[in-house]
């Protein structure tokens, strides 16, 4: 039976002069292993509850336990960020190295790790994130998509159980999105991480286990993907986008054609077509 990696009990925390609570009241658990992604549009409390989660700001009130050992309070907070690495929205603001390579010893010096074990881990992380060929570019002349892979390879170099994504690919054109997330998969797949990816865009949650849906703060649903669009609220309710596959196939039903309505990616969508074109 898989441990939870993290386990949120009832907690709220309130910004000072905020007129109410930026996360109020929220529970959760995340196995080990799993990829969740938590999504609200913006003021809902989702980057809040990240900034939590890695003890950048702690609860007023509530409880978060790491690895079913360790609760998060200020004399932890070191022993939880060993365990939890985060990536931001802006890879830029994370950069301090003037080659990749460079960046990446930064962190592990400031951990103390000797030379030959962090060269080890230097060519490890960038092979898993697919950059090893760019180890003595500067950061700054990288794509937006190569940019995020290095900060994770980053994060991934102090080798931690679980790996935060804070809007990492909110400033990402289309093709550096689809490079973030296919890095995010295979990490989640390949060296069994659990992956926690804080968004607004339902598009890129639907590729995680699970779905935790914030609005106004509070935790308002746990869904799997399969489940997002059969739930008690619409997302347009919470200010959420429906998948572009959805729409789509309900803009094609509505022409006539005989389709499913919960397609949630694209790959389904067009299987289907190609079914129906083969029966004429």
């Amino acid at each position: 039976m898989r441990k939870d990696s993290i386990k949120v009990d009832n907690i709220s925390f309130k910004y000072p002069q905020a007129q109410s609570n930026a996360v109020h009241s929220v529970s959760f658990n995340i196995k080990e292993n799993e990829w969740i992604a938590i999504v609200g549009r913006n003021g809902s409390g989702k980057s809040t509850l990240a900034k939590l989660l890695n003890g950048l700001i702690l609860p007023e009130e509530g409880q978060i336990v790491i690895d079913e050992e360790i609760s998060l309070s200020e004399e932890t907070i070191w022993d939880v960020r060993k365990k939890i690495a985060m990536v931001f929205q802006n890879p830029d603001n994370q950069f301090v190295g003037t080659t990749v390579i460079d960046d990446i010893a930064f962190g592990l010096e400031n951990h103390g790790i000797e030379k030959k074990e962090m060269d080890r881990r230097i060519e490890e992380v960038l092979n898993i994130v697919n950059m090893n060929e760019f180890v003595l570019h500067e950061p700054h002349s990288l794509s937006g998509g190569q940019k995020q892979r290095v900060a994770i390879a980053g994060a991934l170099a102090i080798q931690p159980s679980i790996l935060i994504l804070d809007e990492a690919t909110s400033m990402l054109d289309p093709f550096g999105r689809k490079e973030v997330i296919e890095t995010i998969r295979d990490l989640h797949k390949d060296i069994n991480m659990t992956v926690i990816s804080i968004t607004h865009d339902i598009e890129e949650a639907i590729h995680a286990d699970r779905i935790l849906i914030m609005h106004d703060g509070h935790l308002v649903q746990s869904v799997t993907p399969e489940e997002l669009l059969k739930t008690e609220f619409s997302l347009e309710s919470l200010g959420l986008a429906s998948p572009f596959t959805n729409n789509l196939s309900s803009l094609l039903i509505e022409k006539g054609l005989p389709l499913r309505q919960d397609h949630l990616e694209q790959e389904s969508l067009v299987s289907e077509l190609c079914k129906l074109l083969l029966k004429k």
